[in-house]
């Protein structure tokens, strides 16, 4: 994806010392656009940015680590589809991050657990989201013990995951 979660995860990758990023988007001038700014602000890092739809993306992704979904794909009415055409470019060194929640687990998210790939979706990221929302507005920090953690997890996971 390009939007605004795309270029919070770039920003996290940059500050983590990854050295190669490729962005992808179903509409290539974002994509294009993303990689730009982010390549004029970090240029030691390489950037490449490539149609979402494009052949090569297979070939990135089978000497990738890290695999994000920052699209809608996968939720509300695209629920059922997938950034992914099909699996054999998913491996065991490969992490997936889809940054969607509801579904808890998106069509992507069944893919990489149908290949044994590990993955994550979005629900941890709107968690830590909240508690740096209250620690903003309230002026407090929450600290929460991994007890009460899993317990929220588990409470969102039924209501707002829909599991």
């Amino acid at each position: 994806g390009s939007g605004g979660a795309a270029r919070a995860v770039v920003f996290a990758l940059i500050r983590e010392k990854c050295n190669s990023i490729v962005i992808s988007n179903r509409n290539f001038e974002k994509a294009k656009k993303l990689m730009q700014d982010f390549s004029q602000l970090f240029p030691k890092i390489e950037f490449a940015s490539i149609p979402l739809n494009s052949e090569k993306i297979e070939r990135i992704i089978k000497s990738s680590q890290l695999l994000v979904n920052a699209t809608t794909v996968g939720m509300g009415n695209v629920s059922e589809n997938s950034i992914l055409p099909d699996t054999s470019c998913l491996h065991k060194d490969l992490l997936v991050y889809d940054l969607v929640y509801r579904p808890y687990k998106t069509k992507l998210i069944q893919q990489a657990e149908s290949c044994d790939v590990p993955w994550i979706n979005g629900l941890d990221m709107l968690i830590l989201q909240g508690i740096e929302s209250l620690k903003f507005w309230m002026g407090q920090n929450l600290i929460l013990d991994s007890a009460s953690y899993a317990l929220i997890k588990q409470k969102l996971r039924r209501e707002i995951c829909q599991e």
